[in-house]
């Protein structure tokens, strides 16, 4: 593989984390609380949590400024069980909601569906990302977006352990 595009991919990487972004961090840190990565370390096993989308930013652009859209999520352990996590990262555009990020949440959803997995979500955003087209609903019910993520909690129910913090 091209090491060029090596490089390009593992700074894309490291432009998400909490040290990358001192100062976005520092403001959550003075407001008395812990930043979304620094959540999902406290609550998993160390080193396993694994990120899934999380180059999906905003736009496709290689230098958007909105790390994972502001959505960590993936997969972890728990005391050696598989788990599930996502937090709204509120340093990325208030922890705002987006047809992308919604996307990602709802693949998780399908995951815990599919394997019983636990599934934990913090909230803390301030709901839908202000200028972002509303997505017209499904046609056929299907892991797409926005509205599915309110079905996809209601078949976990009974199903898989589900924590919304």
């Amino acid at each position: 593989m091209d090491e060029q595009l090596l490089t390009q991919i593992n700074q894309a990487r490291a432009r998400t984390m909490d040290d990358s972004r001192p100062i976005e961090v520092a403001a959550v840190h003075d407001q008395g609380r812990l930043s979304s990565r620094e959540r999902i370390d406290r609550l998993v096993d160390a080193g396993s949590f694994m990120e899934y989308g999380q180059l999906a930013g905003e736009t496709s652009d290689p230098d958007d400024d909105t790390p994972a859209d502001g959505l960590v999520a993936g997969l972890a352990r728990i005391h050696g069980q598989p788990v599930l996590v996502a937090t709204y990262d509120s340093t990325v555009r208030h922890g705002t909601q987006t047809d992308r990020n919604m996307r990602k949440l709802v693949r998780l959803l399908y995951l815990a569906n599919r394997h019983r997995w636990p599934f934990v979500c913090f909230i803390d955003g301030e709901g839908a990302r202000p200028g972002q087209p509303l997505v017209p609903p499904p046609v056929v019910v299907a892991f797409r977006g926005r509205w599915d993520v309110y079905e996809g909690l209601a078949e976990l129910s009974g199903w898989a352990p589900t924590v919304a913090v």
